[in-house]
C-alpha cells in the first residue's frame, strides 16, 4: 500500500465546493469533477468517487455500508471500456489504494465527504442497452488513508503475538473493526492463493474474481479474532459446511466429517473425510490449534 498525504485531514460529513476539494488534494481537475477521478501524484495513486444523485450516474448508493457503483463511460458512447479509472477500481480489489467517496446532487457545487471505501467485487454485464462495469463498494467509515494503513499493519502484527481465542471488540472503533475485517478477508484469500483449503478448488468468475471466501475458524459470532491464524480460505460450499459444523479439523490439520448428523452427509462433504487441510506457504500462519480446538468444541466434535 502506498502512503498518501492530503494537504489537510478530511472529516467524514464535511461539505466542500469543488475548489475546496481541489485545495485538499492539491490538484486542479480542469473540469467539473464527477464519477471516477484517478490521480497519480508522486506520493502515490488515489481515486475520488463521486456518487451523484442526478442523471449522470445511476449509482445505487442507499444508506448502508455497501452499494453498487457504475463504472466510467458515457451512455451515448456505447459499452463502457476498461479505462484507466475503471482498471484502477478493478485492481484495487487485490491491491488497495486510497479511494475517497463524495456525494452530491447534480449541478450543485457542494460535495459531502463520506470517507474511504474499498472495492469488494465487480462484474461486466449488460444493463439492457450496453455493457457496463458494476462495482460492489463498501464504506469503511474511516476518513484517512494513514488510519487505514495503521489498522492494516496491526492485523499483520497480531500474528507475532500469542494467539487469543476472542477479540474484545470494544478495543476498536466501528471503523477500525470494518478495516480489520476487510484486511483479514483479503489477506487470507491471498495467502491461500485463492484456493479452497478443503477441496483445493480454485475457481474464478468470467471477469477473474475468485470464488473463494475467507472463513474464521472460531467465528466472529463468538468474538473470534481477525487473526490470520484464525482464518482459512474456503469455497462457498465448504465455507457454509464448515460454519454449520458438517466438518472440522484436528490439530494435525486432518479433516473430520460429522458422522452423527440427522441428515445424510452430502457427497461433496463426505469426500473430505481423512483428507488434509491445505495450508498457506508461510508456516507461522497455518491455522492455530487454539482456534481449531475451539471450532471442534463449538460444533460437538470433542
Amino acid at each position: 500500500m502506498t502512503d498518501f498525504a492530503l494537504a489537510r485531514p478530511l472529516e467524514i460529513g464535511e461539505s466542500l465546493t469543488q475548489s475546496g476539494v481541489e485545495d485538499v488534494f492539491e490538484t486542479n481537475f480542469g473540469y467539473q469533477f464527477k464519477g471516477i477521478t484517478l490521480r497519480s501524484p508522486d506520493a502515490g495513486r488515489y481515486l475520488i468517487l463521486l456518487a451523484n444523485e442526478g442523471e449522470i450516474y445511476d449509482d445505487e448508493f442507499g444508506q448502508g455500508d455497501e452499494f453498487t457503483y457504475l463504472g466510467e463511460g458515457v451512455r451515448e458512447k456505447g459499452d463502457q471500456k476498461e479505462t484507466a479509472a475503471n482498471k484502477a477500481l478493478i485492481d484495487a480489489i487485490e491491491d488497495p489504494l486510497p479511494i475517497y467517496l463524495f456525494t452530491s446532487t447534480e449541478g450543485i457545487d457542494d460535495y459531502e465527504y463520506r470517507g474511504l471505501v474499498e472495492v469488494q467485487d465487480y462484474e461486466y454485464v449488460s444493463d439492457g442497452a450496453r455493457m457496463v462495469y458494476r462495482f460492489q463498494i463498501k464504506r469503511l467509515g474511516i476518513s484517512s488513508w494513514e488510519g487505514y494503513q495503521r489498522t492494516a499493519s496491526e492485523v499483520e502484527e497480531t500474528t507475532r503475538e500469542p494467539p487469543s481465542l476472542t477479540e474484545n471488540s470494544t478495543e476498536y472503533t466501528t471503523a477500525e473493526s470494518k478495516v480489520r475485517s476487510s484486511v483479514f478477508a483479503r489477506k487470507v484469500k491471498q495467502r491461500y492463493d485463492y484456493r479452497c483449503a478443503a477441496c483445493g478448488a480454485r475457481r474464478f468468475s468470467p471477469e477473474g474474481n475468485p470464488e473463494v471466501e475467507a472463513a474464521h475458524i472460531y467465528p466472529k459470532s463468538e468474538d473470534g479474532p481477525d487473526d490470520l491464524r484464525n482464518g482459512i480460505a474456503l469455497c462457498k460450499l465448504h465455507h457454509w459446511a464448515f460454519d454449520r459444523g458438517w466438518f472440522s479439523v484436528d490439530d494435525d490439520l486432518g479433516i473430520i466429517v460429522r458422522e452423527d448428523a440427522e441428515q445424510v452427509v452430502p457427497e461433496e462433504i463426505a469426500i473430505l473425510s481423512e483428507e488434509t487441510l491445505l495450508t498457506p506457504s508461510t508456516d507461522d500462519l497455518e491455522p492455530h490449534s487454539i482456534y481449531l480446538q475451539a471450532h471442534r468444541r463449538l460444533h460437538g466434535f470433542e
